[in-house]
């Protein structure tokens, strides 16, 4: 369904992560100077595997995202007001029903079985930042729902079941598991070789959260190196029926590259498994995730 590949777009914006520095224990911040623009590329290498009534298929997908995050403004609290704005937007796929490729920097229309993809090339958020990095308020997911609304022509019983929806599915939580840009740190100092764990809910608010363990691997000229892993837990005092009965599973694991100035990640590459059941089987998912860094004149 187009929508969940929507979804899938903005999770490819998907991952909870954290970073620090030290050789002394160090205590690393949100330290962006004003006026800055960052040109950033996340790029999603996903493999689907759907196995149904001794039946499997295998597909293959990449989307690659060009992001510009302008830092707007930093308060005297350390609050920072980053605008950030998806310049472009590529998709691969090969599946046993074809092969369909498209990339927005070639000026050519989208094919229907991916022109939603249209509707997010030139979509722009603004979000909050505390001095941690963690994500406070986040704007432009309405209208970016907006744009999909006008893009499919939804009448006005759709538009109104879809609102709601991608305000849930594409909101606070979401950037925070796109935390591989800005990921947030501990509140203490740490020394090379220690550990600090966080808890992200998944967007939606499906009853799981991802707990994850952050350590402090390295740091060196500046940068510091953190690993992460994080795995798929139920949340506390959730009823049963409120839970999403879809995930069976999931796992992350990867490194972040930090500016120890700046607390930007100039860098990352995580890999996520994640596992779908339903009535007819279960999907096997394997994404790869790497973040780096675009000269501005891309």
């Amino acid at each position: 369904m187009k929508f969940t590949s929507i979804f899938f777009l903005l999770s490819c914006y998907v991952m909870s992560l954290g970073k620090l520095g030290a050789q002394e224990p160090i205590t690393l911040r949100l330290n962006l100077a004003p006026n800055i623009e960052y040109s950033m590329r996340l790029v999603a290498d996903q493999t689907v595997t759907v196995v149904a009534k001794n039946k499997k298929e295998t597909l293959t997908q990449s989307v690659a995202q060009d992001w510009t995050y302008d830092v707007r403004e930093v308060r005297e609290n350390g609050t920072t007001l980053l605008g950030c704005k998806i310049v472009a937007v590529s998709y691969s796929r090969q599946a046993p029903n074809g092969v369909v490729e498209w990339n927005s920097r070639d000026g050519k229309p989208a094919p229907e079985a991916v022109d939603y993809f249209s509707a997010f090339v030139g979509a722009r958020f603004s979000i909050e930042l505390d001095k941690s990095g963690r994500i406070g308020r986040v704007s432009g997911v309405r209208e970016l729902t907006e744009r999909i609304i006008t893009l499919y022509g939804l009448s006005a019983s759709s538009a109104a079941s879809i609102r709601p929806l991608m305000n849930k599915t594409a909101s606070g939580n979401t950037f925070k598991n796109i935390g591989n840009l800005i990921a947030s740190f501990p509140d203490k100092p740490l020394q090379i070789g220690e550990s600090w764990k966080k808890i992200d809910p998944i967007s939606g608010d499906g009853g799981f959260d991802y707990d994850t363990t952050c350590s402090l691997q390295s740091l060196e000229n500046g940068v510091a190196t953190i690993g992460v892993k994080s795995k798929l837990v139920l949340q506390k005092n959730v009823p049963v029926a409120s839970r999403n009965p879809f995930f069976a599973g999931a796992t992350q694991t990867g490194t972040l590259l930090v500016d120890e100035k700046t607390g930007w990640t100039n860098r990352a590459q995580v890999m996520l498994r994640n596992v779908m059941k339903s009535p007819q089987g279960r999907i096997y998912v394997r994404s790869e995730m790497r973040l780096s860094q675009l000269e501005s004149t891309q």
